[in-house]
């Protein structure tokens, strides 16, 4: 289970999370839902372990992401951690249905 406290996310103009939490559980698909605009990339992002730093205290089964350097964090990331984009293709000229 992927457990966050104390999140902060925020940009230039604004403050997205202050001081929120949340619980992914293991083996469950979790959706992050919201406007254009309000912070869903980055906190995948933050969340997939491919930001330098965690702005939250950051458990994965256990494991205290945040005292990880980087090569634990991407042994974690490589091996348990995925997320699909609703929008970006990773080959301009070809899609699934072309797979």
């Amino acid at each position: 289970m992927i457990e966050i406290k104390n999140l902060k996310l925020s940009f230039p103009s604004k403050v997205i999370f202050e001081s929120g939490s949340m619980n992914i559980p293991y083996g469950q698909i979790t959706g992050i839902i919201g406007e254009s605009g309000t912070g869903k990339t980055v906190l995948l992002q933050e969340i997939g372990l491919l930001r330098k730093e965690c702005h939250f205290d950051y458990t994965f089964d256990d494991m205290p992401i945040n005292d990880y350097d980087d090569k634990q964090r991407a042994l974690v990331r490589s091996q348990n951690i995925s997320f699909i984009y609703q929008d970006v293709c990773f080959f301009k000229k070809m899609n699934l249905r072309k797979h």
